[in-house]
């Protein structure tokens, strides 16, 4: 597939969480939500965050090093937007249940790093 291809699929993705995070926030009542519910909304929130932070950062690449040489890269930008997304969920969902504080959130930040280290090690871009 293509870098275009790619960049289309990242985009469907991310308007299908957009979509599922909406439904919630405008229609469904956050309080009347049972446990299955309050997973299934941070999962779509995730799956958002993870394809739009995939997209801003496949338009970084490309801006920073050119379209051909971020079409190699495509990999790790999904990675890191994956990555990203999660922390992002993580961070909703401590907040959500009052356990957030900035030392939540570094560990949160310090953990997602650390998985990006160690996936860079065990998968390499080569």
């Amino acid at each position: 597939m293509n870098f275009s291809g790619y960049r289309r699929g990242l985009f469907l993705f991310t308007l299908i969480g957009l979509v599922t995070v909406s439904v919630f926030i405008f229609a469904i009542d956050p309080k009347s939500l049972s446990v299955w519910g309050v997973l299934f909304f941070f999962g779509s929130l995730a799956l958002f965050a993870a394809g739009a932070l995939s997209l801003l950062l496949l338009s970084l690449y490309r801006r920073m090093i050119g379209r051909e040489s971020a079409s190699y890269f495509i990999g790790t930008v999904i990675r890191q937007g994956i990555l990203l997304g999660l922390g992002t969920a993580l961070l909703a969902f401590l907040q959500y249940i009052g356990l957030l504080a900035w030392w939540n959130g570094l560990l949160v930040l310090a953990f997602v790093l650390l998985l990006e280290f160690s996936s860079r090690l065990i998968f390499p871009t080569d």
